[in-house]
Order: C-alpha cells, then sequence, then structure tokens
C-alpha cells in the first residue's frame, strides 16, 4: 500500500507540474503590445513554401498597409506572376489544389502567430484564369494582441489573369473585440481583456496554489516512504513487549 500511494502522489505532482508550467506560459504577459493604428506584418508562403513578406503591390511597391484596430478599405494593383513557375503555382491556388498559407504576430515581436489562409475565387480556363479582384479581411483584437483572422473573398469582377497580368485588389478590413462581433474600438480598443494586474494577480495565485499543493505532496510523499515505515516498526516493537 505504502509504495502505491507513493506512485499515485510522484504521478501527481509530474502532472501538477506540468499544468503549472502551461499555465505560465499562457498567463505571462508579452513584452509589447500592439497600439491602435500599428501597421501588422503579414507573411504568407511562396511557391517554395518558404515564409515571405505579403505579396507586394505594384502600384505603391510595398504590401497593403493593414493597422491594428482600424477598419479600413484598401486597394492594391497586384502583379500576378512573371514567370511560368509562379503562374503555374498561382493556377493551383484558383482550382484549390495548394491552400495559400499566411500569419500574423499575436503580438509585437513574439514567435507566436495567428495563421489563416487567402482563397483565390476564380475560374481557371486551359490559357488563362478569371480571378475574382475582391477580398475582404477580418481579425479579431484583445488587450494589445491579434488572436484571430480570416480573409475572404467577395463577388465583384473577374478579371483576365495570365502571364504579366495584374490583378486591382479591394476590400474592406473589419475589426471586432476578443472572441465576439462587436466593433472594436472607443474604450474596448484598451479594455477588452484583462489587464496586466488581472494577469499578475492569476499567475501569482495559480503560483501560491501549485506550491502548496507541490509541498503538501512532498510531506505526503515524505511521511510514506520514510516515516511511516518507522512508525509502523516502532509500534510492531511495542507490541512484541
Amino acid at each position: 500500500f505504502g509504495m502505491r500511494s507513493s506512485s499515485v502522489v510522484v504521478v501527481l505532482a509530474v502532472v501538477l507540474l506540468s499544468a503549472w508550467v502551461e499555465a505560465g506560459a499562457v498567463m505571462r504577459p508579452v513584452d509589447k503590445l500592439y497600439s491602435v493604428g500599428t501597421p501588422l506584418v503579414i507573411e504568407c508562403r511562396d511557391r517554395l513554401n518558404n515564409w515571405v513578406p505579403a505579396p507586394v503591390c505594384s502600384d505603391t511597391g510595398k504590401a497593403p498597409e493593414i493597422k491594428y484596430g482600424v477598419d479600413q478599405f484598401y486597394q492594391c494593383h497586384w502583379l500576378v506572376a512573371q514567370d511560368q513557375e509562379t503562374l503555374d503555382w498561382i493556377r493551383s491556388l484558383a482550382l484549390h489544389e495548394k491552400s495559400w498559407d499566411c500569419r500574423v504576430p499575436y503580438a509585437p515581436d513574439v514567435p507566436i502567430y495567428i495563421p489563416f489562409s487567402i482563397p483565390l475565387w476564380s475560374v481557371v480556363e486551359s490559357d488563362h484564369m478569371h480571378i475574382d479582384n475582391h477580398l475582404n479581411f477580418v481579425f479579431h483584437a484583445q488587450q494589445g494582441t491579434l488572436i484571430g483572422a480570416s480573409a475572404y473573398p467577395v463577388k465583384d469582377g473577374f478579371e483576365f489573369v495570365t502571364m504579366g497580368s495584374r490583378i486591382h485588389l479591394h476590400g474592406g478590413v473589419k475589426w471586432f473585440r476578443a472572441g465576439t462581433y462587436a466593433g472594436f474600438g472607443g474604450d474596448h480598443a484598451t479594455h477588452d481583456g484583462p489587464s496586466y494586474v488581472e494577469v499578475a494577480i492569476q499567475s501569482a495565485a495559480i503560483s501560491f496554489l501549485f506550491t502548496v499543493t507541490l509541498m503538501t505532496l512532498i510531506f505526503v510523499l515524505a511521511y510514506n516512504i520514510f516515516f511511516r515505515p518507522r512508525v509502523i516498526k516502532s509500534m510492531m516493537k511495542i507490541k512484541s513487549q
């Protein structure tokens, strides 16, 4: 019975330690948060499956600027392909044979990313394509962080696409508060989630409870392994006398 109890105590200690480590990773505040108006750094996979900056607009020389917490409209002249390999890759995206995966940081300078995909709505012919040029973006923001992202096409204009073609992409960017469909703005821009003080209190409470529980388990373990056998042995001696 003593060995079985000790094994149970050890297993419980390991489980609690794992839970504490996970809780600490989740609850730990990030060093830097987004502020309203901060441009997002969006990366997408290219045809070689490498993470690269989002496609550059040929009319501006840079990617569309999407700002944290700001509802906006954007326009971008996208040069689809200048070589056959890229055109074939775009064709595979248009046929939904491959997924155009993208990502955006959960918070600035944090290697945790929110994934999303850019779907192309198109009609593919043997020597060209017709691609819808209206693409909307949706983001969910909470207390200076990004917790969700999505993109979807809206029926508008289907532009003729072949080698060297440009698509006049345009659409809306909408921000929501936390996991809801409530608009993000006003007081909600800074009071939509737990504050640093609340997070710190929660982290301290978790650490305290873990410490108390671990010390209790250590005491029980020590009692079963060292003290209990001695107590039993002493009682046996007393009875034998």
